[in-house]
């Protein structure tokens, strides 16, 4: 299967079991396992044995790497403002919500006697749900928290992106299916029946339509009620998709849905320094690394290499003073 066909074929299992496409019959517990299964089995396939996380440095990146804490973010916080943005069609939700067993003409009003019923102001509120339906796209980005990842440590643009202009640093993290014990003792287990800590991100022209769902929470805000995320779980196909022009980010992504949680436990086997990395904050990291025991590698380029590539040097026997030797000097406009 290649990788398209499984891209597609991710997309439509998330669709069957975010319940985002029309069924004859709310799914059974077989075909949930079933699909479940499937889903694993794909994502399984295409994991790579490391994952890179890219960070700039901050007053919390030190005690965090001593730590093996990785912080969950809030897709509102992306620079991509578009990235994780599902899609309602308006014209669906307003015509399903104003259908919802509603009278709206004089004649039916009066044929049923309820003429103690206005319905301009039943129209009103009709479309008011309708409106908050709409809101379902804002409200599923703000619900989970995740954790982002890249499969390449060698790019130029993910340091420029997400680590300080190359000034900050990157984690390795060995993956499989249970390298987050936190997710397989989860108790929310709302992501989806069985854990599944990492998902890559598809990359696509058109966002997730999620127009049934927006329906869904409609209904349960007409009944008075707080929708149950057990029942009617948050889709988290939208999640994991952005606009293929950030394709070259080749990224992974834990999805958490409990809201208490600020932060994993992840333990990793390597440390990648920027190649502009300010010569204290690389001696900082070094200590913690040589105290871990994880390799130490720089990032640096190949004067004899003819591509625009970017490579790493082992550091890991070198002592402090001498990584710090090793650095340039920080640019003018880094900041000392």
């Amino acid at each position: 299967m290649s990788k398209g066909q499984q891209n597609n074929k991710i997309i439509s299992l998330l669709k069957r079991l975010d319940n985002l496409i029309e069924a004859d019959e709310p799914l059974s517990e077989d075909q949930v396992i079933k699909y479940e299964n499937s889903l694993l089995k794909i994502i399984n396939s295409r994991l790579p044995k490391y994952l890179f996380h890219y960070s700039a440095v901050n007053d919390y990146s030190f005690d965090n790497f001593k730590s093996d804490r990785i912080y969950l973010n809030n897709p509102s916080n992306y620079n991509d403002p578009t990235d994780s943005m599902a899609y309602v069609n308006p014209d669906e939700v307003i015509q399903q919500v104003l259908g919802f067993g509603i009278i709206i003409s004089e004649d039916d009003f009066s044929e049923d006697g309820m003429d103690d019923i206005d319905p301009d102001e039943e129209l009103v509120k009709r479309v008011q749900l309708a409106n908050d339906a709409i809101s379902t796209i804002n409200y599923i980005r703000s619900r989970i928290k995740t954790v982002c990842f890249s499969e390449d440590i060698k790019s130029s643009l993910m340091w420029s992106h997400y680590a300080g202009f190359h000034t900050g640093y990157a984690l390795r993290y060995k993956v499989d299916e249970t390298s987050l014990e936190e997710c397989l003792t989860c108790e929310e287990r709302v992501c989806h029946r069985k854990p599944f800590p990492f998902y890559p991100v598809l990359y696509n022209n058109k966002r997730c339509d999620v127009s049934r769902y927006a329906i869904a929470r409609a209904l349960y805000n007409d009944m008075g009620l707080e929708i149950d995320e057990r029942l009617v779980p948050i889709p988290l196909l939208p999640l994991i998709q952005k606009g293929k022009e950030w394709e070259y980010e080749k990224e992974w992504r834990i999805l958490c849905c409990d809201r208490q949680r600020d932060y994993m436990v992840m333990k990793p086997d390597a440390i990648y320094l920027g190649s502009e990395i300010r010569k204290d904050n690389a001696v900082k990291f070094a200590t913690i690394a040589h105290e871990k025991r994880i390799p130490i590698y720089l990032m640096d380029i190949d004067y004899f290499d003819s591509k625009f590539v970017l490579d790493y040097k082992d550091l890991t026997d070198y002592s402090n003073e001498e990584i710090a030797e090793m650095l340039p000097e920080p640019r003018e406009w880094y900041g000392k």
